[in-house]
């Protein structure tokens, strides 16, 4: 997957843990109705883990962005795009299917954290399932500001995962996407009410992404990816080659890292 929706920018991309290597290879190859299957197979095997329905929420909105042609990235121009975008349109079923799985998502992540509030994969499904509404605020009911209060909310979710643990280099990819996409705001937009804390700064983003795609085990290649096309977008061609080139190898090493574990 090359390019990548202007949406993910304004949350954090979905790894895949525990997932099995089919729903994984078929989510990468762009097999959105195949890896839903997947997904949702794994999801009735194991109904009470909230990652089963990150997982089934991701491919669905993927799905609808590939059919609406919004995984081409606006991120190659040097225009200010973030509150912009070409509206897509899933099916009222996907629409469906999509509110149920990310709405169980948080149902779940919130009972575990009602028994441990720092537990860390409760932690982590609850930052990816507001990071996925995100998304879906933004491209499908164009309501840029929920999408982004989603995004600040995944964004404390993982800080708190990085406070407990600063050794989660993965849980850090929100926090680079999150102060890249508030630092490329106009001012005006950052004194809302909930950014309180959160001045965004595009260089500390980009460094944040570099970290992550260096040195993640689970969020490497979305990083990577994200860097290729914030350098794109940035103008800075030398760096985004070599950014290319980095998504490239850690796409290589995630799929060996997946069949050789069977996730």
């Amino acid at each position: 997957m090359g390019k990548l929706s202007l949406a993910l920018l304004a949350c954090a991309a979905l790894a895949f843990p525990q997932a099995s290597s089919k729903a994984f290879e078929h989510f990468y190859s762009l097999e959105y109705d195949e890896a839903i299957a997947e997904f949702d197979r794994a999801l009735q095997a194991d109904p009470q883990n909230p990652d089963r329905y990150n997982h089934l929420a991701q491919s669905i909105l993927y799905r609808a962005m590939y059919r609406a042609g919004a995984l081409e990235s606006e991120l190659v121009t040097g225009n200010n795009p973030f509150l912009r975008r070409e509206k897509v349109n899933p099916s009222p079923e996907d629409q469906r299917r999509f509110d149920q799985a990310v709405s169980k998502a948080v149902e779940l992540a919130a009972a575990r954290l009602a028994k441990n509030p720092d537990d860390i994969p409760g932690l982590y499904a609850q930052g990816v399932a507001y990071g996925l509404r995100a998304n879906y605020n933004f491209l499908v009911r164009k309501a840029w500001m929920d999408s982004l209060k989603d995004a600040t909310t995944a964004r404390k979710a993982h800080n708190r995962i990085t406070e407990l643990d600063r050794n989660f280099i993965d849980a850090r990819l929100v926090q680079g996407v999150h102060d890249y996409v508030v630092g490329s705001l106009p001012f005006t937009y950052k004194i809302l009410g909930f950014l309180v804390g959160f001045r965004g700064d595009k260089e500390t983003g980009i460094r944040t992404l570099r970290l992550v795609a260096d040195k993640g085990t689970r969020n490497n290649y979305d990083a990577a990816v994200l860097l290729a096309a914030v350098y794109r977008r940035e103008r800075r061609a030398e760096e985004a080659i070599r950014a290319s080139l980095r998504e490239k190898e850690a796409m290589l090493q995630e799929i060996h890292h997946r069949v050789k574990n069977n996730l």
